[in-house]
C-alpha cells in the first residue's frame, strides 16, 4: 500500500506498455472515501520527458471530456519524482478480453450487442472531437488508438473510451517528432500510417475495424510481420463481414465497408453520423440485456474482482473511520481565533456589557449610547459543546442590547425633565480599569474580536471565555430641554433639526 497525498494505491489491476493501473481509495473528511483507479507511469518512463508529457497530456485532455461514455479523471498526483492519474473506477471489462472469450467457446456476438457497444462508443469519441479549450475554441482531439483493449463494457450495459495515452489535439503540450507513428497498425487509417495529416477520421476508420472484428471474432488485419500488417493497411481491400458470417445484416456491411474506407472523404464524416446511421439501421440491444450478455461471458470473473474489491474497502474502511473519529461524537470547542459573525441589526443602541448573573448595580453617570461592541462572557463550561453556545450568546446579545436601549431611553427622559437649558456635552466613560464588571461602559468603536483570555471587565469571581459579539444599532443621542426661549433649531449629530413648536 502506497500513501498519495488523499488516495492509497492499492492492488495493481492490468498492465499495459506505458502504465500500471491500480485499485486505489479516495479518503475525504467525515469518512468520505471511494474507489478509484490510479493510473501509474511505468518507473523506467517517469524519467522519459516525452512520456511524462504525453501523460500529463492525457489528463488535461480528457478533463476537457464531460460524456458519460468517455471514463474520467478525477485528479492528477505528482510525488516523489512519479505522475499518477486518478480515474473513475469502470466495474467491467474490455471488449479485447470479451472477444477471446466468445472466440474460446465459438459464439458469436449477436448484431444487435454489437451495435449498443460501437454506438456507446463513437459517442462518446464523437464528445472527445467535439471538446473545446477554456476559450472554446475546439481542441481537435483525435484519439489515435480506438481498439478493443480500450472499450469497456460496464456492468451496467453500457461502454466507455478509455486511455487518451496517444491523443493528438491542437493544444496539446507534447507534440509527436516526425516519422513516428502512434497507435496499434492493425486499427489504423492508411493516412495515418502514411503519416499524413490526420483528422478525426482516422478514429472512425479504427471503429469500422473495431465493428468488423466484434462481428466476425477475428482480426481484420493479420500479417507475419509489421511490415506486410503496414502494406495490408494501405493497399489491402477489406471484405464485408457478411461474406465471413452468414446471416448478418446487408445493412451492417453497407457500414462498416463505409467506415472502412480508404478515402477519408468517403468515410462517415463524423462519430455521430456513423452512431446514428448503425443505430437507427441495427437497433442496439437494451443496457440489460447487454448487461446479461456480459455476465454469461464474465459473470465469475466480474464476481470474484467484485468480492476482491469489497474486501480491501472494508479493509481500508476501517482506517478511514479510524482516522476520523474525532469528527462525530466529540464536542467541539470554540474556537477563540475564530471571528463571530456580525447579527442582523437590531433597534437599540451598541453597548459593553457583562455577563448575565448577579443583579448589576445601577451605572452612575447618564451617558449617551455611541457605536460599540457589545461583549458577552458565557461561563467556560467544558461539557457543552460548541454549537450549543452560540444560541444563548446571540440571544443574551439581543436581550442585553434591548434592555439597554430601553433603559437608556426613560433614563433620556428623565434628563429632559431634570437638565438645564443648556445640554452638556456628554462625559467620556470611564475606563475598563476603573469600572465595575457590571457596569456600562462606552468604548470606542471597535471590530468585533474573540479571545480565549479572561475578558478586562469580567467578573473576577470565575474563569470565563471573553466574547465580543457585533450588534448593529441605531445611535440614540439624548436630547437636551430646549431653552426657555423657543430654539427654532439645533445640530445633532451634524444634521440641522427644526423645532416644530418654535413654528407654532
Amino acid at each position: 500500500m502506497k500513501v498519495l497525498d488523499r488516495y492509497l494505491l492499492l492492488d495493481e489491476l492490468a498492465r499495459g506498455g506505458m502504465a500500471t493501473v491500480h485499485f486505489g481509495r479516495l479518503l475525504g473528511p467525515v469518512g468520505f472515501s471511494r474507489t478509484v483507479a490510479i493510473k501509474r507511469l511505468h518507473p523506467h518512463l517517469a524519467k522519459d520527458e516525452e512520456f511524462v508529457a504525453m501523460f500529463a497530456d492525457e489528463a488535461r485532455l480528457i478533463g476537457r471530456i464531460q460524456h458519460p461514455n468517455v471514463v474520467s479523471v478525477l485528479d492528477v498526483v505528482s510525488t516523489a519524482g512519479e505522475l499518477f492519474l486518478v480515474m473513475d473506477y469502470v466495474q467491467g471489462e474490455t471488449l479485447v478480453r470479451l472477444l477471446k472469450v466468445a472466440s474460446s467457446r465459438g459464439v458469436k456476438v449477436p448484431p444487435a450487442i454489437a451495435s449498443a457497444i460501437l454506438v456507446d462508443t463513437l459517442r462518446g469519441l464523437h464528445a472527445a472531437h467535439e471538446a473545446t479549450a477554456e476559450n472554446g475554441d475546439c481542441l481537435g482531439i483525435i484519439h489515435r488508438d480506438v481498439t478493443p483493449h480500450n472499450i469497456m463494457v460496464r456492468r451496467d450495459g453500457t461502454s466507455v473510451v478509455v486511455d487518451f495515452g496517444v491523443a493528438k489535439a491542437q493544444g496539446r503540450f507534447h507534440t509527436t517528432e516526425e516519422g513516428k507513428i502512434k497507435g496499434k497498425l492493425p486499427y489504423m487509417a492508411p493516412e495515418q500510417v502514411r503519416a499524413e495529416t490526420l483528422t478525426r477520421r482516422v478514429d472512425i476508420y479504427a471503429a469500422g475495424v473495431v465493428l468488423w472484428e466484434t462481428l466476425v471474432g477475428e482480426r481484420l488485419v493479420r500479417g507475419k510481420s509489421e511490415a506486410e500488417v503496414l502494406e495490408r493497411v494501405v493497399f489491402g481491400t477489406p471484405v464485408a463481414p457478411g461474406s465471413v458470417v452468414h446471416g448478418l445484416p446487408a445493412a451492417l456491411d453497407e457500414i462498416v465497408l463505409r467506415a472502412l474506407s480508404r478515402a477519408p472523404t468517403d468515410r462517415y464524416e463524423t462519430a455521430e453520423d456513423m452512431a446514428r446511421d448503425l443505430e437507427e439501421r441495427i437497433p442496439p440491444a437494451l443496457p440489460s440485456r447487454v448487461r446479461d450478455w456480459l455476465m454469461d461471458l464474465v459473470g465469475v470473473e466480474l464476481e470474484t474482482r467484485s468480492q476482491r474489491v469489497a474486501r480491501l474497502e472494508a479493509e481500508h474502511a476501517v482506517a478511514v473511520a479510524g482516522a476520523n473519529s474525532g469528527l462525530a461524537g466529540t464536542p467541539t470547542k470554540i474556537d477563540a481565533a475564530r471571528p463571530i459573525p456580525e447579527i442582523v441589526s437590531v433597534e437599540a443602541a451598541r453597548v459593553e456589557a457583562s455577563p448575565v448573573g448577579p443583579r448589576a448595580e445601577p451605572p452612575a453617570p447618564v451617558v449617551p449610547f455611541s457605536h460599540s461592541t457589545a461583549t458577552l462572557t458565557l461561563p467556560n463550561n467544558s461539557s457543552r459543546s460548541s454549537g450549543s453556545r452560540w444560541p444563548v450568546l446571540v440571544i443574551a446579545g439581543l436581550g442585553i442590547a434591548g434592555g439597554a436601549a430601553w433603559w437608556g431611553l426613560n433614563r433620556s427622559q428623565t434628563a429632559r425633565e431634570t437638565a438645564s437649558p443648556v445640554s452638556e456635552p456628554a462625559r467620556p466613560a470611564p475606563s475598563d480599569t476603573s469600572v465595575p464588571a457590571n457596569a456600562v461602559s462606552t468604548p470606542p468603536s471597535a471590530p468585533a474580536e474573540v479571545s480565549s483570555a479572561p475578558s478586562g471587565n469580567a467578573s473576577t469571581s470565575a474563569p470565563a471565555t471573553s466574547m465580543s459579539v457585533r450588534v448593529s444599532a441605531r445611535p440614540a443621542t439624548a436630547q437636551p430641554r430646549p431653552a426657555p426661549t423657543c430654539q427654532p433649531s439645533k445640530i445633532v449629530n451634524g444634521k440641522t433639526i427644526y423645532n416644530r413648536k418654535c413654528a407654532q
